[in-house]
């Protein structure tokens, strides 16, 4: 039997916003959806968490319309992290940039990948990168 947890609506601090319901199946795992922004990209990650451990099974990216533009499913017991989710969704995003315009001159895949993989970063660690900078001022290491 699966029991809903009810509707979230909620923004974690690691900017991913909890979406739908969430339920816990009887194996005691809690399923979820959240998203992130990025750009006008809404990337969905599909997750269950138990005792000390969390598993990512899915991730989707849409466009501002709705379109979906990744639907990757994930191999199981693939542990979650930021880090993880975020070299997919720059892999998928290249893979599929690659396709289109491979065989555009103008198009310069390092380039190109330096650029996605650094919007990624600040969409996947801005929360991070805050408490970093707020406890690196609290120490006295920066003034500013």
């Amino acid at each position: 039997m699966i029991k809903s947890l009810g509707k979230q609506d909620t923004v974690s601090e690691n900017g991913l916003t909890v979406i739908g319901e969430a339920y816990r199946a009887e194996s005691g795992f809690n399923y979820a959806s959240g998203f992130r922004k990025f750009g006008n990209l809404k990337i969905v990650e599909d997750v269950a968490g138990g005792t000390a451990v969390t598993y990512l099974c899915g991730i989707k990216v849409f466009d501002e319309k709705g379109a979906l533009i990744i639907d990757r499913k994930i191999t199981k017991g693939f542990h979650f992290e930021r880090e993880a989710v975020r070299n997919i969704v720059l892999n998928e995003l290249m893979k599929m940039l690659s396709e289109v315009h491979g065989g555009d001159e103008s198009f310069d895949k390092v380039v190109v990948k330096e650029k996605i993989d650094y919007h990624l970063k600040q969409a996947y660690y801005e929360s991070s990168y805050k408490a970093i900078s707020s406890w690196a001022k609290d120490l006295g290491i920066f003034n500013n």
